[in-house]
């Protein structure tokens, strides 16, 4: 072998061992997802092998031939495989790092406050020595009790008044009300109230003259679960973030075994007991993220009496990324409705037409969100937000392109969090990928979902931290029973529901999952949960009170408003019957324009004009037999059980 062979054997030795290093190192990288497929991985190992000895064995003949044609071949051929290794080891770098981020449980959370003041009273945060600061009574609030109290100590304003206050909307109250010269709140303040209707107002007037950043541990009983997904019924929270509070909540469970879900939707402005307030008093439940995740999490499984396993938290910037990355996808609205959202900072308008249509990113925000141009209201929103999550799990499931799967992993790593561990997630896609291959299914059809909600009935009450009425929205206790009832079956190792009497089908029929939870529960609303705080007396004058708008609100909402100010109302019905939407039968909703109108003791009666939806679907015929023009059946025929699970 004269010099330049010796030469070529060094050089294309080298870059054959390279790539092989780098296969290697890819395999290794994937290895974290072999509970997918044991079989295919060991496959890949062994073809691993193979493919590695057989590039030594060429390089060494190669090396011996004299052929120059056949060195250059092969040494194009290894450049060849080095690049797309090279290009495989870094698509591998970009979904681990993505999926760390996805998983991770750090120990230590960063922290964002600023001390807030009445605009233009003061200029500077020296002047704020000496004066009065309000905080949060509990430590469970960390910019708004420990990190004020460090952040004075560091400032040494030592004889700076301290006063606590339950909440942040009692904190904010008392430096409206100059109780106190600043006060401590979450950084992105103005963000996090900026939509709500009580305290948006407030927010306008105050100001940050000092923010300040401190590094905590992070107290938290949620850790990563020792479950096998893929065989035992687990729970898991899914939080929907917008500014730092959850907008969407929704409690799932999912049983394995029979690859059946439920989805429990909570309402956002349900008023319920705060696990980390002190005495677990009553506020809304999106004010608990305001807090920690934890104060979420423990609250939904006070209200449920459940052990929660996982949480998923996804902000809807996350969506839109989501979605971008998909590109569209599929959503069937109920209505037609032009809706703004902001993003980007720049607030757009877009149009989301009734029907079933592939939408994009800023029209699957604009659906989620929406609410006003429903009927259902809220409650049509909690079942928009079940279809889009169930619609962006198919997508996402179908997709076979590289590049857009890479481009979700980063969209999802950017704004999703969870405490799954991989082997865990890549557990239930292993499941769900044997569930396809042995029944044929599409991706969008493996598991069986029943979506519900925790219903309540809507009531304004006085509120003396704001001395005017709040609208609060207090769950039914009958509701939560029937949700508690429906997450118990599923939790079960069997997965079997007992499927409401009332439930029928035909084989002639689309198929639609039965409802396990009624929309309203004959319950009066327990106004100790208010406190016992009275409205002051007030003079005649005083006592004239211009009417909110009350159209498009429910009877019970519209009642319990004008009852709470004493006044009495005559209701006119107009009965209309609709063919689908089932879930609306009985429902009566204001038609009365009333906003303006001034109600006083002399003036205290008003009526109403309601519509009164009556559900006249198309008749069931469970016997595709039986002529339903001249049926002969039994009196009482026999429910038929519920299709099985394909």
């Amino acid at each position: 072998m004269n010099r330049n062979q010796k030469q070529f054997a060094w050089i294309s030795t080298l870059l054959t061992i390279f790539p092989i290093i780098l296969l290697g190192l890819i395999i290794i990288g994937v290895s974290r997802y072999s509970s997918i497929s044991k079989k295919i991985f060991i496959a890949i190992y062994i073809v691993y092998l193979i493919v590695s000895l057989a590039l030594l064995v060429m390089t060494i003949r190669v090396n011996a031939s004299q052929s120059k044609r056949i060195r250059s071949a092969f040494l194009g051929a290894v450049l060849v495989f080095t690049a797309l290794t090279g290009y495989g080891f870094y698509i591998v770098n970009v979904v681990n790092s993505n999926v760390d981020q996805i998983v991770r449980q750090g120990k230590y959370q960063t922290y964002e406050a600023a001390f807030v003041v009445k605009k233009g009273s003061y200029t500077h945060v020296d002047e704020l020595k000496d004066k009065k600061i309000g905080i949060i009574e509990s430590e469970n609030f960390i910019e708004g009790h420990i990190m004020p109290i460090d952040e004075n100590e560091q400032l040494k304003y030592e004889n700076n008044e301290v006063k606590t206050y339950l909440s942040y909307s009692r904190l904010m109250n008392a430096l409206a009300n100059e109780e106190v010269d600043y006060i401590s709140l979450p950084a992105n303040y103005s963000t996090l109230y900026a939509n709500d209707e009580q305290l948006s107002e407030l927010v306008e007037n105050f100001e940050t003259i000092h923010s300040f950043t401190r590094e905590y541990e992070l107290k938290t009983n949620v850790t990563n679960v020792d479950i096998n997904v893929s065989q035992e019924p687990f729970t898991m929270l899914i939080m929907g973030n917008d500014g730092g509070r959850t907008d969407s909540l929704m409690l799932a469970t999912v049983n394995p075994r029979n690859m059946q879900i439920t989805l429990t939707s909570i309402a956002r402005d349900s008023y319920v007991p705060i696990a980390c307030y002190p005495n677990q008093s009553y506020d809304k439940i999106n004010h608990a993220r305001t807090i920690s995740r934890d104060c979420t999490l423990k609250t939904v499984e006070n209200l449920m009496d459940i052990s929660i396993d996982f949480y998923v938290e996804v902000s809807f910037q996350g969506l839109l990324d989501i979605v971008d990355a998909l590109g569209t996808i599929p959503i069937d609205s109920p209505a037609t409705f032009h809706g703004n959202i902001v993003r980007k900072g720049v607030v757009g308008g877009v149009t989301v037409h009734k029907g079933l249509h592939d939408l994009n990113a800023d029209q699957v925000l604009a659906f989620v969100r929406e609410r006003s141009s429903f009927v259902g209201g809220d409650f049509q929103r909690q079942i928009n937000q079940q279809q889009a999550i169930s619609s962006l799990i198919s997508s996402i499931a179908e997709t076979r392109d590289i590049n857009v799967l890479l481009n979700i992993i980063k969209a999802t790593s950017n704004n999703v969090e969870t405490n799954m561990s991989v082997s865990q997630l890549t557990s239930l896609m292993n499941l769900a990928i044997n569930r396809m291959e042995s029944t044929y299914l599409g991706a969008k059809d493996i598991m069986t979902i029943y979506g519900s909600r925790i219903t309540g009935q809507s009531t304004m009450h006085y509120s003396p931290d704001f001395d005017f009425d709040l609208y609060y929205y207090v769950p039914y206790k009958g509701s939560i029973a029937d949700n508690k009832k429906l997450i118990s079956m599923n939790m079960r190792e069997d997965g079997l529901l007992e499927i409401p009497k009332a439930f029928s089908y035909s084989a002639k029929e689309e198929y639609s999952a039965p409802v396990f939870t009624s929309d309203f529960y004959y319950e009066a609303i327990d106004t100790s949960i208010f406190g016992d705080a009275k409205r002051p007396e007030t003079s005649d004058e005083e006592k004239e009170v211009t009417l909110i708008e009350l159209k498009g609100k429910t009877i019970e909402e519209a009642g319990a408003y004008l009852e709470e100010h004493g006044f009495t109302y005559t209701v006119v019905a107009e009965d209309i019957v609709i063919t689908d939407k089932d879930y609306l039968d009985g429902v009566v909703i204001v038609d009365s324009v009333t906003e303006g109108i001034v109600m006083d003791e002399e003036n205290s009666h008003i009526n109403l004009k309601v519509i009164k939806y009556k559900y006249e679907g198309q008749t069931v015929n469970p016997d595709p037999e039986v002529d339903p023009e001249n049926p002969e059946v039994p009196e009482n025929p026999e429910v038929p059980e519920t299709p099985e699970n394909p």
